[in-house]
């Protein structure tokens, strides 16, 4: 009963000081692919014991009121939550090596009108960010194949079914070129959210930070 009673009066203190053990992530699952595990495999002994949760639907704040400590969003976090921005990272035309856009800077979304176009399910938000782009640009996708999952769209790429337009790193010995829209890239936006009131708040602010930083160097993004 002592021992108990002393484990309960650390649990109470590492509440008190806002320590925090273990991190629950909720995140898409390229996110959690891409960035997240990534990320985690720089992390130490001394840090945080994570754990990681793949969506396929749109992540939301209501994760935060399910177990979460961190969710990841593709949307802009609402008010009243702790955020940092963690990166604009680029929707990639995925394509063959010997493919024509393999070696250009960028690929406009007018072209993909051209070519057999490999694109995602509605739900994951890289489609959803390429129907806006589509939408804005005035234009609509005349060869079209859908994939359920990510890394299926790149396989379908890498088997010359067209160009997949997705989030993640490329795979299956593909090349990433940039979508762009009037000379801008199309991007996602990633933003770390939490709960303001929870007990470790400023430590998952400092481990949102980090993550950012590990980001900005993987992907060789500029400061903000």
């Amino acid at each position: 009963m002592l021992a108990r009673a002393d484990a309960v009066e650390q649990a109470a203190r590492r509440l008190a000081t806002g320590h925090l053990e273990r991190v629950a992530i909720s995140a898409p699952s390229t996110t959690v692919i891409d960035v997240v595990a990534p990320f985690v495999a720089t992390l130490g002994p001394d840090d945080p014991l994570p754990s990681l949760v793949e969506s396929r639907r749109r992540t939301s704040v209501d994760l935060l009121h399910e177990g979460a400590d961190l969710v990841i969003l593709t949307d802009a976090p609402p008010t009243g939550f702790g955020s940092v921005p963690i990166a604009a990272l680029p929707l990639w035309v995925s394509v063959p090596r010997d493919h024509p856009w393999a070696e250009r800077p960028s690929v406009d979304v007018a072209e993909l009108t051209e070519a057999p176009v490999v694109v995602l399910a509605p739900e994951f938000a890289a489609r959803r960010i390429l129907d806006d782009a589509l939408r804005a640009e005035g234009v609509d996708l005349v060869q079209v194949v859908e994939a359920t999952h990510p890394r299926v769209a790149q396989a379908l790429a890498a088997a010359g079914h067209g160009a997949a337009v997705v989030t993640d790193d490329p795979r299956f010995d593909l090349v990433g070129v940039p979508l762009a829209r009037d000379g801008e890239s199309v991007s996602i936006h990633l933003h770390a959210v939490w709960s303001s009131d929870h007990h470790a708040a400023e430590a998952l602010a400092a481990l949102a930070g980090r993550l950012a930083e590990f980001v900005a160097r993987r992907y060789a993004l500029p400061a903000s």
